[in-house]
């Protein structure tokens, strides 16, 4: 099964993707980049999911990570700052703006997988 972590400061958020794709992979949710990033280190996933502003550590460089510690996995990167997220874009397999639906959120995962 797909192991994704989900890296997200708003907890309702975060626990609402989580609840959205338990379906669909093992999640792992996290709501500080410093925290997700121990967890790279430890077991990094399949899909990595992050907004970009974050307590500890921002979604930039937890893309960079995973870029070095699992060239294989895929970063999917999120956020309401259309700039910034443009910015970020050549860390990412894929971006979501913000605000989004689940729609897109699926529709984001399967494009990672294919």
């Amino acid at each position: 099964m797909t192991r994704i972590y989900i890296v997200e400061d708003d907890r309702e958020l975060l626990v609402f993707l989580m609840r959205a794709l338990k379906s669909e992979a093992e999640v792992e949710g996290f709501e500080r980049g410093d925290e997700a990033l121990v967890a790279l280190r430890r077991e990094p996933p399949d899909i990595l999911f992050s907004d970009l502003n974050l307590p500890g550590l921002s979604g930039e460089t937890l893309a960079a990570e995973m870029g070095r510690l699992a060239p294989s996995g895929r970063v999917l990167l999120m956020s309401a700052d259309g700039e910034r997220l443009r910015r970020a874009k050549p860390l990412a397999d894929g971006i979501l703006p913000k605000p989004f639906s689940i729609p897109d959120v699926f529709a984001a995962l399967r494009m990672l997988r294919d």
